[in-house]
């Protein structure tokens, strides 16, 4: 929420072979050189970044060991963790950062 302009979508889809998760947002997007490498530890420019953002609340720090944790996490459940730009024009919020959890296959029941 930190990057966006104004708007972050949540998008879930769900059917019995997949559970994908997107979170998506207006603003800036990721660096492309910073693309590849994100889901690293301590994979960042965020105090760059956040030059060219109006700073909200939280400020400072980096967002690499956060992103990093959180993917392993994901993961440790069967999830596959990718990220992207947008295009303009592609979705209602455009060329933003997009953020993709994706669960494939059988998926375990609800307990």
């Amino acid at each position: 929420m930190q990057f966006a302009t104004t708007r972050v979508d949540v998008t879930l889809h769900c059917d019995p072979s997949a559970l994908v998760l997107t979170v998506a947002d207006d603003g800036p997007g990721f660096p492309v050189g910073l693309l590849e490498r994100l889901g690293e530890p301590y994979v960042s420019d965020r105090d760059e970044r956040l030059e060219q953002v109006p700073v909200r609340a939280g400020g400072g720090g980096t967002m690499g060991l956060g992103l990093f944790i959180a993917q392993i996490l994901l993961e440790r459940t069967g999830a596959v963790v990718s990220y992207a730009n947008g295009r303009p024009g592609s979705t209602p919020v455009g060329a933003g950062a997009h953020v993709t959890v994706n669960w494939s296959g059988p998926l375990p029941a609800a307990h």
